[in-house]
């Protein structure tokens, strides 16, 4: 999903940059601006409970922007699209906490036979974002408001094992699953830069951004008796709004600068 809007945003300004040109635009300005950041909680999406440990999002985490292009019409207004990627620092800690919490709640009295769960990564989309953009200058001074739209994603893992009853044939299945995964959630954001100009084309740059988005799944933790087809279940809801705070450093570069009539 998050590639497929990858492309449709970047191809929607490609067109709108086209399509300013051929009515005659005498400004066409394009920017670069790669950053580096971290990312830190207002209301966070996670609940504390083990459950968590299957969310492949960290409400702290630090971020990086590849990719960012601005496009200009005139000197003051222009559009944005960045894609920022978090760093998650402990890729499989979902399967070592949830095989630590089945071992400390049922191995006096079961046998654990076997384990599976989805792999770890320590990396995740996080931001996909386009939206318009006004800036000021003075004196080399740079002063940049972004209003944005778009999607934040992330993926849920997973995590099932089997036991069976000492000195019996019961056997029981210890399942977690989620309602629905990956998660790609709408995204709304506001973002103030203040860059200074060292040069004609490269500006060293400070970004701070607000952003929020609404999760809306579930996972479920069900224990069933395979003897006797009994199942006990949990359902941990992730229906909440995600308030973040980013705060990054970077560079901007002039890629295209022109006035022609």
């Amino acid at each position: 999903m998050h590639y497929l809007l990858l492309t449709f945003l970047l191809l929607s300004i490609f067109s709108f940059s086209n399509a300013q040109t051929v009515e005659g635009s005498r400004y066409v300005e394009w920017n670069y601006s790669p950053a580096i950041g971290w990312n830190l909680p207002i209301k966070k999406m996670k609940i504390g409970a083990l459950s968590d440990e299957l969310v492949n999002y960290s409400n702290r985490a630090f971020f990086y922007q590849p990719l960012a292009l601005s496009y200009y019409w005139n000197r003051h207004w222009g559009l944005d699209f960045i894609a920022q990627f978090s760093v998650l620092n402990h890729p499989d800690r979902e399967r070592i906490k949830l095989s630590q919490y089945v071992n400390s709640t049922f191995e006096s009295d079961n046998f654990i036979l076997n384990e599976s769960h989805s792999g770890g990564s320590n990396t995740a989309l996080e931001k996909v974002l386009i939206g318009v953009v006004y800036r000021t200058e003075k004196n080399r001074f740079q002063t940049t408001s972004r209003a944005y739209i778009g999607l934040s994603s992330f993926d849920i893992g997973w995590y099932n094992a089997e036991l069976k009853q000492h000195d019996s044939n019961i056997y029981k299945k210890i399942d977690f699953a989620a309602s629905n995964k990956p998660i790609d959630a709408g995204t709304i954001a506001l973002a103030i830069s203040e860059s200074y100009r060292f040069s004609n084309r490269f500006h060293v740059r400070a970004d701070f951004m607000y952003s929020y988005f609404r999760s809306n799944f579930y996972i479920t933790e069900s224990l069933e008796n395979l003897y006797t087809e009994e199942v006990k279940e949990i359902i941990h809801s992730y229906k909440r709004g995600v308030h973040s705070v980013s705060f990054g450093i970077g560079i901007t570069i002039d890629l295209l600068y022109s006035t022609k009539k």
